[in-house]
């Protein structure tokens, strides 16, 4: 297994997949785990209904901002807090803290509030 490990370092392996192969190497080669032990240890990181919600969470941000409506609540936002000094700032973080309420996630709010606020902070 620390060949494996030293080996595909060496070679210029990218480190995950160097742990991933020492890991292999160790499952296969030793006896004290059987073989089908990797498979179900991926299945079950694989059927993690969490991971599911990052897509969607994301997916309804770009709803959001499709549709219009982070356009229109920064412009509200931008009437009342835009004309104080550092404005855009403090826009940005009201719609972040109105869109956390909203969708529930940070990228979400990334995909929404981003979007339209980036290219007016350039």
């Amino acid at each position: 297994m620390g060949l494996a490990f030293v080996a595909s370092l060496v070679s210029g392996v990218a480190i995950t997949f160097v742990l991933a192969l020492s890991a292999l190497v160790f499952i296969w080669c030793g006896d004290t785990l059987p073989g089908e032990f990797l498979a179900q240890q991926m299945a079950r990181g694989i059927d993690n209904f969490v991971l599911l919600a990052v897509p969607f969470f994301i997916l309804v941000g770009d709803l959001m901002e499709a549709n219009g409506m982070s356009v229109r609540l920064i412009s509200l936002l931008q009437r009342g807090a835009g004309r104080i000094r550092g404005g855009l700032d403090v826009v940005m973080v009201l719609a972040m803290v109105i869109f956390s309420g909203i969708s529930g996630s940070k990228m979400a709010d990334i995909a929404a509030v981003g979007s339209v606020l980036v290219p007016a902070a350039r």
